[in-house]
Formats: structure tokens, sequence, C-alpha cells
């Protein structure tokens, strides 16, 4: 009970003390305010970038897939397949074509992308997929911003069903300069619609049009040596740690390979390096605020030397008087963190659809997601570190203040 008495008392001190120079206090914790607003701010917006970029890669595929491509004039063709299907922690492997194709229309030209493939891909927005085709002749599913050119109405849903003509497209040579050559026309049909919404952003595959991949291949000019070859091949490894460890070693044996997971390794490293800079910076403030904290303290130590005077001859030990000047301390940063971090948190979901639109000003796209997040333990942490701080500036004050000689003390005007 005694010690809960005294810490009572300490805590009504403490505030008391603390609201009796107001104006004095209030620019103070302002000092703090500035520093833990700066802090939240920019680990907010660093923390949300974070995760929009995380979740844009996880959105693409999946932490155990591997990208394979050929390095420089090398093709993937089917005996690099067989060889990396017998790799230690593949899982799967699927394949992929890519081939550049025209649809023409009323004397004008569509160029977009054909791609065949035989991994499993999301439900189309109308009709059906690949796979639930089965053996249709000849099945795409086609982006929206060709299915409007397919039909009168100029409704994409109305497209399924509808037979068109392509004309894939190889790279040829007009004296010693490549140049894309047209193949014979394709005929195909439509059994399934995606919707992309914005044609004009460049959105990964917006403008692919999905063939199953025996069709893709047989729509392929062969190379020099006969081969049919593959744009990209995918690995599927057992887990995460096998994608990383895979990646190595296929780029160890001469393969381009980009894994998910190593990516986001990096992006995590390089968003921690950011995080640790922005912090040293946002840091300053807060150091400035810990000073203007230290020489309150001070003052306050000597406009009270008398009070601190007669706590000591009632019998308030030094540890007393020492808890009242790092408490009040406290008190003002907390005060003032606490008003910063509110003010972060106003401030950042206010100004974030703002940092949405600059950045995505120059044309770039911007994925979706919250541009500015404050965790918890980011909120509590900032608190804690105010707190450490605050104390810290007043640890010389309080000092000074636990040392006077009550006698000394008491005869100070």
């Amino acid at each position: 009970m005694k010690v809960i008495r005294l810490a009572g008392f300490i805590g009504l001190a403490v505030f008391r003390n603390a609201t009796r120079s107001a104006l004095r206090t209030g620019l103070t914790a302002f000092g703090v305010l500035i520093g833990a607003m700066l802090l939240v701010l920019l680990l907010g917006f660093t923390t949300g970038l974070e995760h929009v970029a995380r979740d844009e890669l996880l959105g693409q595929l999946n932490l155990r897939t591997i990208r394979v491509f050929g390095l420089g004039n090398a093709n993937l063709v089917d005996k690099d397949v067989a060889a990396l299907s017998s790799l230690p922690g593949v899982e799967s492997v699927f394949h992929e074509i890519r081939g550049p194709a025209i649809f023409e229309l009323q004397g004008g030209l569509i160029p977009f992308t054909l791609l065949g493939l035989d991994r499993p891909i999301d439900q189309p927005t109308f009709g059906t997929t690949l796979a639930d085709a089965g053996g249709t002749p000849n099945a795409a599913v086609i982006p929206s911003t060709l299915a409007k050119f397919l039909t009168e109405s100029h409704v994409p849903a109305d497209a399924v069903g509808v037979r068109f003509k392509i004309r894939p497209q190889h790279i040829g040579l007009s004296g010693a300069t490549p140049t894309l050559v047209n193949d014979d026309p394709v005929e195909l049909l439509v059994v399934g619609v995606r919707i992309v919404d914005d044609p004009t952003v460049q959105v990964p595959d917006a403008s692919d049009l999905y063939l199953n991949l025996p069709l893709a291949r047989s729509l392929e000019t062969p190379n020099a040596l006969g081969d049919r070859p593959y744009s990209t091949v995918l690995v599927v490894a057992n887990d995460a740690t096998d994608a990383v460890r895979l990646t190595n070693d296929l780029i160890a044996k001469g393969y381009a390979a980009v894994s998910l997971k190593k990516n986001i390794d990096e992006v995590e490293k390089t968003f921690a390096a950011i995080r640790v800079v922005l912090a040293v910076f946002a840091g300053i403030a807060l150091f400035v605020g810990s000073i203007g904290i230290a020489n309150t303290m001070f003052v306050t130590v000597l406009e009270r030397t008398r009070e601190i005077g007669v706590l000591q001859s009632l019998g308030a030990a030094r540890g007393v008087i020492r808890a009242l000047v790092l408490g009040e301390a406290a008190f003002i940063g907390l005060v003032g963190g606490g008003m910063g971090l509110l003010v972060a948190l106003v401030a950042g979901r206010v100004g974030a659809p703002f940092v949405r639109e600059q950045m995505g000003s120059g044309g770039a796209r911007l994925p979706a997601g919250d541009l500015f997040i404050v965790p918890l333990d980011l909120g509590l942490g900032v608190l804690a570190l105010i707190a450490v701080v605050s104390i810290a500036a007043a640890v010389l004050p309080g000092e000074r203040a636990a040392r006077m000689e009550p006698a000394v003390a008491l005869r100070h005007e």
C-alpha cells in the first residue's frame, strides 16, 4: 500500500507540476509532436509502400514459383524442360509461349500478344477457362479490349462464342534489319473474356490473348534447328526455401531465373534500409525535441529549488525527487508523442490519395493497396521510444534536483 500511495503522489505531483506552466509545457510538447509526427509519417508511408510492393508480387504467382528464361540467343526447348523437371526440389513445371499477333479491323491493325500456356489461370469474367473448354479447337480467352471490337453491341460478354481471325507474327530480316513478318490468318473461337479496366495502363498481361499450349506451339515459327522453343518455363518448387536455392542453382547453370521469394526478400531488405535512413532523419527531429525537454526541466528545477528543499526537509528521498523530474519529462514527451501520433494518422490518411496521384502522374502504374500503414507495434514503439528519449533528456536535471542540500535549497530565492 505504501508503494501505491507513493506512486499516486508522484503521479499527481507530476501532472500538477507539468500543468502549472502550461505555455512552456505546451511549447516543449509541440517540439516532440513534430518529431513524432515526422517519424510516424515516414515509417507509415514506407511500410505501406512495402506492403503494396509485396502484395503486387504475391498477386502474380506465389512464393514457390520461379520464372526461367534462356540467356542471349539460347532458347528453352524440350530437353531443357526435362532437365529442369529432374532437379531436386522441383514439384512441377509449366510452359509459356509468347508471340506477337495482329487483329485486322476495318483497315486498321490491333497489336496484341499471344500467350500459350498449360498452367491454371483465373476464371475469366465471362465464359469459361481454357481448361474447362476441353478439346474445343482453337479456343481462346481474350481481353475485353479486343472483345469489344468483335460484336456490334461492343459489349465484351457478347463476344463469347464468336469466331474471328488473327495473324500471328514472327521476327524476320529485311536485309540486315529485324522486322515483324505476318503469318497466315488463323481462326479462333472465343470461349472466355477477361475484363481489362483501363487499356492505357500497362497492366501485366493486359493485352494478352490466352491459347492452349499445343495451339500456340503450332503457330510458332521453328528456329534454325527446327525446334519450337518456349518463351518461359515456370518451375514450381516444393517450398519457398527450395525456390531460392533453385534460383541460385539455375543462374549458376547459365539460365536467367527469377524467384518471387528472392524478389520479396530483396524488396524487404531495400525497404528496411530505407526505414533506417528515414528513421535517422526523423530521429534528428526527436533529438531536437529532447533538447527542449532537457532545457525545460533545467529551468523547472531551478524555479522549484525551494519546493524541492521543502520536500527534502519533510523526508522525501532522493529517489522521489528524481522520479518527480523524470516523470514530468516523460509526461511531456508522451503528451507530445501521443498528439504527434494522432496528427500523423490523420495526415497520412488524408494525404495518401494525393501521394498516390503524384506517384502515378508520370504514367507509371501504382498497384492498388493502402499506401499508409501504421501497425499497432509501430505506434506503441514510437511512444515507447519517445518516453525513453524524454527520460534520458531529464537525467541530468533530475540528478541536480536529487543532490540538492535541503538547507541550501530552502535559502534559495
